[in-house]
């Protein structure tokens, strides 16, 4: 018999339950718990239709193992500049990753997450990506090139050199990739009034989506210490 992956240790961890208690609900030892969270038994739809009563979630959440997302970066509305636009810090490194997005939906493994959050007293248009996790392609900025996913879609871009961007000297940007001839690109951003032309760039990665209400989608986020 073909063992399966399940996401059952993931759900106990969002219920904020022990292991032992919910072992101690469904009637079982820990130890039968133990080998259906390690995989060594497979999980019957019965069981998973328990254990989405313990622990409040979907069946199919507990059944379908969803690999983690890494954290490779973060975005932190800073304020707003004289022109009325977001100062917005992002730094973007596949190097050292800062943990790990937990989610119940599928997420391709080949991608990565943008945590994001603002200053005490930011207050603009931007308001709702303070808590927001944004998804990324991850293998073009491990690998240093321009995925054709990005053209022509948002993405983020990592310039060949610095420039001056909606306010602040920056190198990464984000905006909507267009191609150029001899290999260069226009980059527009129309939330941050920002366009750059003739670029040269290190690598660009789509954006993939964004969720705004982590806590309302059952995203448990783990950062390294």
């Amino acid at each position: 018999m073909q063992l399966m992956a399940n996401n059952l240790n993931q759900m106990i961890r969002q219920a904020n339950m022990t292991k032992r208690e919910v072992a101690a609900l469904k009637g079982i030892t820990p130890e039968n718990l133990s080998r259906q969270v390690n995989g060594h038994t497979n999980i019957t739809l019965q069981d998973a239709e328990q254990y989405a009563k313990i622990l409040g979630c979907a069946a199919q959440d507990v059944m379908f193992a969803t690999p983690p997302t890494p954290i490779i970066g973060y975005s932190h509305l800073l304020g707003i500049g004289d022109d009325q636009n977001p100062i917005i810090e992002t730094k973007i490194s596949t190097s050292k990753t800062m943990g790990k997005v937990y989610l119940t939906s599928f997420m391709r493994e080949t991608n990565g997450a943008i945590i994001w959050s603002a200053a005490d007293d930011y207050s603009g248009v931007w308001e709702h990506w303070r808590s927001a996790v944004e998804f990324i392609e991850r293998e073009p900025i491990e690998k240093k090139f321009v995925s054709p996913a990005a053209t022509q879609n948002m993405s983020y871009c990592l310039l060949a050199e610095p420039v001056k961007a909606a306010g602040i000297i920056r190198q990464l940007v984000c905006g909507i990739l267009y191609p150029e001839p001899g290999g260069l690109y226009t980059i527009h951003n129309n939330e941050t009034d920002m366009t750059l032309k003739g670029q040269k760039l290190i690598w660009a990665a789509a954006c993939v989506g964004a969720i705004f209400r982590p806590d309302l989608r059952g995203l448990d986020i783990v950062l390294d210490d």
